[in-house]
């Protein structure tokens, strides 16, 4: 018996990984309205000119706060009409993407507002629809050169 210890303590604690990522859900689908392969540059060009402004959001597959962020407010129909109506939506893997040591992120999930080249917020952490659909309005309100964040 315990010379089979080791390998007992490895598959039970293999078996608790595949246990706690199956219950929670694994990696979240990619929110529609980040459905695009755009860059953030290429989006703050499309928008040029334009009201919208560019949101992007930085997270990662191994990240659990981002898979719940990811399934909660940013599937919100409020915010997804919000999004639509208002701004350009990028998705940055940060583990994966050549833009994200350019965004200055600290923290994961993490939303990011521009209007042009200016930053006019951001916000970091999970954060209910609500609290999201607030921040959403008020940030694409900031002048550009006044950022704002949470």
């Amino acid at each position: 018996m315990r010379r089979n210890l080791p390998f007992l303590i490895i598959l039970l604690a293999f078996a608790g990984f595949l246990y706690f990522r199956g219950s929670a859900g694994g990696v979240a689908p990619r929110p529609p309205m980040f459905a695009g392969e755009m860059t953030v540059a290429e989006a703050r060009t499309q928008v040029e000119g334009d009201s919208k402004v560019v949101l992007v959001l930085a997270t990662a597959d191994w990240c659990g706060p981002c898979q719940a962020f990811k399934r909660g407010a940013l599937v919100d129909p409020k915010v997804e009409s919000w999004v639509k109506d208002n701004a350009l939506a990028v998705y940055v893997d940060t583990d994966k993407s050549k833009e994200a040591g350019s965004l200055g992120v600290t923290g994961i999930p993490a939303l990011i507002m521009y209007r042009g080249d200016k930053e006019l917020g951001r916000v970091s952490g999970v954060i209910g629809a609500d609290d999201l659909l607030a921040w959403l309005k008020m940030a694409s309100e900031v002048p550009s050169g006044s950022p704002m964040g949470s």
